[in-house]
């Protein structure tokens, strides 16, 4: 009997250790599954507008708009956000698909966009400059653009043009193109196929100056509105609102995303969330 006992001593240790073993894989099947209960977002995001959401020199998605919803993922309990990148108008179809739950891609709040879709806290304020050909003396202000072929998407800056033409009898010539780059557009201007392109001025400084495109953009802006991440007009859509709006506002307050917009932008656009309640 004495020479069995230091066998089962052992044979008891064995049993607790593989006892212990067990709850660990226990403890870290629990972590893992809780982890995995996160709700993910889908969110899109453009490829091809600079600084704000891009492909960069190695094939990864980047910007401004990229690392706020990195930014924001780091904060938002009880979500993850998957972030693809998309095409400007493919966004939007795949959001009243159902596709994504959220763009976030510089979209300035609009009313008429406010009619389909539920929009967070404004992130961002954008202003809208005319880009013409170097030497263009004749265009200075949007009164300037009357009779003038102008490209665009469909878009806020193109909502500009149609307002303008809504409330004057000289209009501006709308040239509306789908699926199609700010590069492409601005190159199209700087080739004299348009007159002109309205658009974010800090995108379209980029842009020339990666291209070396022989224009210039209008300093004084055309019009102001604050940028915000669109969801879709649905019960989910609001849930996603509701738990996203409390992250911008604590990103804002504590410099985190006046920090993001230097780093991408050169300045500080972050709004003043005051004049939004």
């Amino acid at each position: 009997m004495k020479k069995r006992l230091p066998l089962i001593a052992v044979l008891l240790v064995a049993v607790l250790m593989l006892g212990g073993c067990g709850s660990s894989a226990a403890n870290t099947e629990t972590a893992d599954s809780s982890a995995s209960s996160d709700i993910v977002l889908r969110a899109a995001t453009q490829t091809d507008y600079p600084p704000f959401c891009f492909v960069d020199e190695n094939d990864k998605l980047t910007g401004f708009d990229y690392e706020l919803l990195e930014l924001i993922d780091e904060r938002l309990d009880g979500y993850t956000i998957d972030i693809q990148g998309a095409g400007w108008d493919s966004m939007f179809l795949s959001l009243d698909a159902k596709k994504i739950d959220l763009v976030s891609d510089e979209v300035a709040i609009t009313p008429e966009r406010e009619e389909n879709y539920y929009f967070s806290l404004p992130y961002l304020e954008i202003q809208s400059c005319i880009a013409v050909k170097k030497g263009n003396a004749d265009i200075k202000t949007l009164d300037d653009l009357a009779g003038k072929n102008v490209v665009t998407l469909v878009d806020s800056y193109s909502e500009i043009l149609e307002n303008y033409n809504d409330t004057h009898d000289e209009k501006i010539n709308i040239e509306y193109v789908s699926e199609v780059s700010a590069q492409e557009m601005l190159q199209a201007v700087a080739n004299g196929k348009y007159d002109a392109h309205i658009n974010d001025p800090v995108m379209m400084n980029e842009v020339i100056k990666d291209n070396n495109l022989d224009l210039e953009i209008i300093s004084t802006p055309v019009k102001s509105d604050p940028a915000a991440i669109v969801f879709a007009k649905t019960p989910d859509g609001q849930s996603y609102k509701d738990a996203i709006d409390p992250v911008i506002r604590e990103i804002i307050a504590d410099g985190s995303l006046a920090e993001l917009s230097k780093k991408w932008t050169g300045d500080d656009y972050t709004p003043d969330l005051k004049d939004y309640e």
